[in-house]
């Protein structure tokens, strides 16, 4: 090991992980790779800890603070298949009426839906069993590669197999939490040079401000992301948001490489937000703040549109049992913050840069900023980027390429000092990995491994709309309801461990779920998070999307009324400025939001017109989620379907009756019906016979496929 830090830290990510060769037959193949640990696998549970070896001290109590929300009765018998109860099924809702469901052991990303069979197969134990020990033995050895592999195969196995009580915390946040703890305690304990010459020693500490709950905060992300022209539009936006990603997770390590950190430590990461657990101590403050002004520094240097806002909070070990306190004192601190965004130094600095009026600066297309220099977006075009915004265009197409992002002196990327290069094979600095993938195990290389996910079908809106009905696109937004309530009111018992399960679960879907339900679609991923999204591409592709993401998180959150997102649905033109779109969708989603939440707004085009700056809505149109799914989806498809064969001038009638609800429209549907075709007839009954919620929604969509079949002649 390369240090006792790095010992005390694997020592703790191992501790139980043997549970998982409890249904083997093959346990032998653990003893070369556990050996080097066997004191923490052990020596955290003896009955006299003060005659066993120090350092599995703070295994022991860190292993004891992030057990505390287990809650089974005395009883020993154990079910060594037990599945891994479905936390999203049990928030907000009271423990004896929630009907539980369960997730089997999977392999991250191929993590099947939650059913109500509590009991795994052998065969599912062994496959992750197995799979766990080959990789350990074939990848280099580090905190990191062991974090990893651990998220990687035990992310959906319960914490213990005690039959009585329920087990909602995965084995992956028990071990990763305790590892925290103990080097947080470790770390307070060496650095302060407190005396610690027993097990009780350190048991003392559990009352004292051990811990430090920190958050850190990108404002200005949206306003980054859409400030793009028309050149690259796409590319560009997508790059941008792919830059933030690839930023938070360089910010997060250069905070752990300054601190002595592992990403152990890392509570949660994504959206341009993350929380971290350190040790308390005066010099992980002035690291902190070294940090921030290394980042803001940097930012204000490429666009002052973003600054990194860090706030941090004294934690007991004993808080980890009910940390909602603290981390709503935490949001509250960023939030004033926010307030006061800069220092009056930095606003000096702000107003002191140099405005240039020389002949010789031009103005970037795509920002607006004046550069003395200007490159190319694509080979065979002329001059139009600054070299920051030529690197965001860069990355939306390079991320699609490649399965590092790799620290390279001479790379094309930099950020915070060091360059970095897009690449297939691991260099020998610090190489991010793009999502969850097999790495290089002949390289001796450091690697990082991120949840960074990306699709896209086409790179440029032309692209897309080619492939679209009547060229027309579309943009999907949703968001979580109530995020904040649910981590702080969601859960009975409210431990670290189960605020870890469940923030993952919610990323899990948003990275891997969503990211397998648009594959091979006419879609970009623009974004995808923690618990919320932005997706783009044709008309059809973004609304089937929408419909089966919907049927998707509510199987993946056991049918749990109590976890709703809202989203917005917008169609636009393929000429429409990205900021516009967003800007758009943005409104849609509020108007959601003000109508009760749990809902998708439908929205059919732009009007023309600006009030105080900004484009308005046309016919927007909201319908919850259940009448969605149940009864406007299942209407659109049999509508869709007759399209292209009713005369369109029928679709127009019904449009336009659609506009006003009268009791005299049924009578003008039934007219309908007894004079035209067939087809036309089915048309106007399906819509007289059935009650169809955002109806003049659907038909303008109806009316658009139609379009496209009259374009195409």
């Amino acid at each position: 090991m390369e240090n006792e830090r790095e010992l005390l830290t694997i020592g703790a990510l191992l501790h139980d992980v043997g549970k998982i060769a409890l249904v083997q037959d093959v346990q032998s193949q653990f003893k070369e790779i556990l050996a080097p640990f066997e004191r923490f696998m052990s020596g955290h549970r003896d009955k006299s800890m003060d005659d066993s070896d120090p350092l599995t001290w703070y295994v022991a109590l860190a292993d004891k603070l992030s057990s505390s929300e287990t809650q089974f009765s005395k009883e020993e018998d154990f079910d060594e298949l037990r599945s891994l109860e479905n936390i999203l099924a049990r928030v907000n809702r009271d423990e004896k009426d929630t009907k539980v469901n369960y997730f089997k052991p999977s392999v991250i990303p191929d993590v099947d839906m939650p059913t109500y069979e509590k009991s795994a197969s052998k065969d599912d134990y062994k496959k992750i069993y197995e799979g766990l020990v080959q990789e350990l033995k074939s990848m280099p050895f580090s905190v990191e590669t062991v974090r990893f592999l651990l998220y990687k195969y035990l992310s959906f196995v319960p914490q213990s197999a005690q039959k009585s009580g329920f087990m909602d915390v995965s084995l992956y946040d028990h071990l990763r939490i305790t590892a925290m703890i103990a080097l947080c305690i470790y770390d307070y304990v060496k650095t302060n040079g407190s005396k610690v010459e027993r097990y009780q020693d350190l048991e003392n500490l559990q009352t004292e401000p051990v811990l430090l709950l920190v958050q850190g905060d990108v404002s200005g992300i949206q306003k980054f992301i859409k400030n793009v022209s028309s050149k690259g539009a796409l590319r560009s936006f997508r790059g941008r948001s792919i830059f933030i990603d690839l930023f938070q997770e360089i910010v997060v390590e250069k905070i752990l490489e300054e601190t002595g950190f592992y990403r152990t430590n890392v509570h949660f990461i994504g959206g341009g937000h993350f929380y971290l657990i350190l040790s308390n101590t005066q010099q992980n403050i002035e690291k902190l703040e070294k940090v921030r002004n290394l980042v803001n520094e940097w930012l204000l240097n490429k666009t002052q549109e973003m600054k990194l806002i860090i706030g941090y909070e004294p934690m007991r070990p004993i808080d980890l049992k009910d940390p909602s306190e603290k981390f709503e004192r935490l949001g509250e601190q960023i939030r004033e913050k926010k307030l006061r965004m800069h220092s009056e130094q930095e606003l000096r600095k702000i107003f002191e840069l140099p405005v240039t009026t020389k002949r010789s600066h031009s103005t970037c297309k795509v920002c607006g900023k004046r550069e003395e220099n200007l490159y190319p977006l694509r080979e065979d075009e002329d001059p139009i980027a600054c070299e920051f915004c030529k690197q965001m265009y860069d990355l939306g197409r390079l991320i699609m390429r490649s399965k590092y992002f790799s620290q390279d002196a001479y790379g094309d990327f930099e950020i915070l000092g060091e360059r970095y290069s897009f690449c297939d094979q691991p260099g020998q600095g610090k190489n991010y990995v793009l999502g969850i993938q097999k790495v290089n195990t002949a390289s001796t290389a450091q690697y990082v491994f991120t949840d960074i996910v990306s699709y896209a079908k086409h790179e440029e809106f032309q692209e897309l709309a080619e492939e679209s009905t009547a060229r027309r696109l579309a943009c999907l937004q949703a968001d979580i309801d109530h995020l904040g309530e649910i981590f702080k009111e969601g859960l009975k018992v409210k431990t670290l461990s189960r605020m870890s399960t469940l923030s993952r679960l919610l990323t899990y879907f948003f990275k891997y779920r969503v990211r397998k339900l648009i594959e091979g679609k006419n879609v970009v991923l623009g974004y995808s998070g923690g618990d919320d999204l932005f997706i783009l591409g044709g008309w059809e592709d973004i609304l089937q999307f929408a419909y089966e993401m919907q049927m998707e998180f509510r199987k993946f959150t056991g049918n749990n009324e109590k976890i709703t997102y809202t989203a917005s649905f917008v169609v636009f033109n393929e000429k429409e400025s990205i900021s516009k779109v967003k800007e758009i969708a943005d409104q849609a989603e509020g108007y959601g939001k003000k109508s009760g939440r749990n809902c998708l707004v439908l929205s059919h085009g732009i009007k023309k017109k600006f009030e105080n700056h900004r484009a308005i809505l046309e016919k927007t149109q909201h319908v919850s989620w259940e009448e969605f799914t149940q009864k406007t989806y299942k209407i659109y498809e049999e509508l869709s379907r007759l399209a292209n064969s009713v005369d369109r001038s029928v679709i127009r009638k019904a449009l336009e009756l659609s506009l006003e609800d009268s009791p005299l429209n049924k009578a003008f549907l039934a007219y309908i019906e007894a004079r035209e075709n067939d087809q036309d007839r089915d048309f106007a009954n399906l819509i007289r016979t059935n009650e169809v919620p955002a109806l003049n929604a659907v038909l303008q969509l109806i009316d658009l496929k139609a379009r496209g079949r009259y374009e195409n002649g």
